[in-house]
């Protein structure tokens, strides 16, 4: 690196950034790329490398915006589209499986499910009481409502 007219170059062992802005530890460098991924930070990246390693280094953030922010954008937009067409599927399995009942079949499925629901908020509540009792058993102070 040449030291511009008007300025003066020392040798410094810190890094930018209180350390953090560097590629000399792998975990530094992870940082580095995600934070260049995510877009925070990257010029800033960027520029300091500029400065002390090469003008050219602005291709490989070039390369990591393009493959990777890109790219993990698709894969996240892709993963989006497939839960919504899942959900519709088993929508459209429902609306088939009560289409092909008859009113009685449809109507003890109802009841079922219904009567499955009322049972399982029973058994949370109960759950829940007893969770409670066990509280107050081991910690009896609880009880009151004074703050400290």
């Amino acid at each position: 690196y040449k030291c511009p007219s008007g300025f003066t170059c020392r040798a410094d062992e810190a890094n930018p950034n209180f350390g953090l802005m560097s590629f000399d530890i792998v975990y530094n460098a992870a940082f580095q790329v995600f934070q260049s991924i995510q877009g925070e930070g990257n010029f800033d990246i960027l520029y300091n490398l500029q400065d002390g390693y090469s003008p050219w280094s602005w291709i490989y953030f070039a390369l990591i915006f393009i493959l990777l922010t890109v790219v993990s954008m698709n894969i996240l937009m892709a993963a989006i589209e497939d839960s919504y067409k899942n959900e519709k599927e088993t929508d459209r399995s429902f609306l088939e499986l009560s289409a092909n009942m008859d009113k009685e079949e449809r109507d003890r499925y109802i009841w079922t499910l219904y009567y499955g629901i009322q049972w399982l908020q029973k058994e949370v509540e109960r759950s829940a009481l007893e969770a409670n009792k066990q509280f107050l058993e081991r910690f009896p102070d609880a009880r009151t409502n004074e703050l400290p």
